[in-house]
């Protein structure tokens, strides 16, 4: 199993269609595909089913595409201590998540004004629809998430923002 793969994997998640992912990704389809069937080989699952339109995840599929994403996550924080320079480990990390409207029209402006405040803490931001986003919170994948619609759980603390009108 490669980091490479786990990305492929994830977009073609994403887009549930393996051609628009391997145009997101700039490779070949074929290519997406070899990558996908090595992954299965790699665990020993069928991660994914092709439809006539695109492929659908198993219910193997959408755990991995979970765990997956922490990989990912991870790795990009990682990432992120050693390209800075900041080696210790000592960073802090906000990891937000945005549904679509409020990423466009708050989010840059809410981040930069943090940064002026909070310099030295990476933003992770991850962008989904909102009842995504909340499971993501409640996984402790996120620490917080701008979304447009309210969900179910007691276990979230909801606040507007701004006029409460997307």
């Amino acid at each position: 199993m490669s980091l490479h793969r786990l990305e492929i994997f994830v977009c073609v998640a994403k887009h549930r269609h393996i051609t628009r992912a391997a145009q997101e990704l700039r490779i070949s389809q074929p290519s997406v595909s070899r990558q996908l069937k090595a992954l299965e080989e790699d665990f020993g699952l069928v991660l994914h089913r092709k439809l006539s339109h695109g492929v659908e995840l198993t219910p193997d599929g959408e755990r991995f595409l979970k765990g997956a994403e922490s990989i990912l996550l991870q790795y990009d924080q990682l990432r992120a201590n050693f390209k800075t320079g900041d080696a210790t480990g000592d960073a802090e990390y906000l990891r937000i998540g945005a549904s679509f409207y409020p990423s466009t029209s708050h989010l840059p402006a809410l981040l930069t004004r943090f940064r002026q405040s909070h310099a030295r803490v990476k933003i992770v931001s991850k962008f989904g629809v909102s009842e995504d986003l909340e499971h993501q919170v409640l996984d402790g994948e996120l620490e917080l998430a701008l979304i447009t619609s309210r969900g179910q759980s007691e276990r979230v603390v909801y606040e507007p923002c701004g006029t409460g009108r997307w």
